[in-house]
C-alpha cells in the first residue's frame, strides 16, 4: 500500500493518502489494520486466502473499502443476529440513498452484497437441510435449494409448473413481460 502511495504524482495527494492510511491502520475502530497484517502475513508464507474465509471476517468491508466503511460499526459483516434483523437488500438500498453518495456509484459493493447473500442464503439452506435430514446428500443439497430463486432446481420446478399449466389450460393467447432495464 505505501509504494502505491508514493507512486501518486502529486505530493499533496501522498500526504492525504498518507494521513489516511496512517489513521486506519492506527484506529482501533477499523478493522483495515488486522487485513493488512493477515495480507502481509499470507504474502510472507507464499498463501493465497480463500474467498470463503474472507466472507467469514468480521470488519472485511473496512478492506475492500476503507473510504466507505473506515469503521467496524459501519461493516454489514459485523452485525449478529443478535443486534439487527436488517435484511442485506434492505441496508444496501438504505447506503445507496444515504448522503454518501459514494455507496451508491461502487459496483463492487453492490457485486460484494450480493455475493455475501448468496453465500449466506447457501448455507444457510444447507445448514437447516443438514439439521432436519442428518447427513447431507446431493438430493438433499437440492431439496434445501428449490425454493432459492438463484438455484437451477427452483428454475427446473418453474419449468415444470408451467409445462403443467400449458397441459391443463393450453397455450397462452397473450405475454406480459417486464424488462427491468426500461
Amino acid at each position: 500500500m505505501l509504494e502505491s502511495i508514493k507512486s501518486l504524482s502529486s505530493h499533496s495527494q501522498q500526504e492525504h493518502c498518507l494521513a489516511a492510511y496512517n489513521y486506519l491502520i492506527t484506529s482501533s475502530d477499523s478493522s483495515y489494520k488486522d487485513f493488512a497484517l493477515l495480507a502481509a502475513d499470507l504474502l510472507f508464507q507464499g498463501k493465497d486466502p480463500s474467498i470463503f474465509d474472507m466472507f467469514r471476517r468480521v470488519g472485511i468491508e473496512c478492506a475492500l473499502w476503507p473510504t466507505l466503511f473506515p469503521f467496524m460499526l459501519w461493516c454489514e459483516s459485523a452485525l449478529t443476529s443478535e443486534s439487527t434483523n436488517r435484511s442485506s437488500k434492505a441496508s444496501f438500498i438504505v447506503k445507496c440513498f444515504s448522503p454518501v453518495i459514494d455507496y451508491s456509484l461502487h459496483f463492487e459493493l453492490l457485486q460484494f452484497t450480493f455475493d455475501r447473500w448468496v453465500y449466506k442464503t447457501s448455507t444457510g439452506a444447507l445448514q437447516s437441510s443438514w439439521q432436519y435430514y442428518g447427513a447431507v446428500s446431493q438430493h438433499k443439497v437440492l431439496s434445501a435449494l428449490d425454493s432459492k430463486p438463484f438455484s437451477i432446481e427452483y428454475w427446473k420446478w418453474q419449468n415444470r409448473y408451467l409445462t403443467d399449466a400449458v397441459q391443463q389450460y393450453g397455450f397462452p393467447t397473450l405475454f406480459i413481460t417486464i424488462s427491468p432495464y426500461e
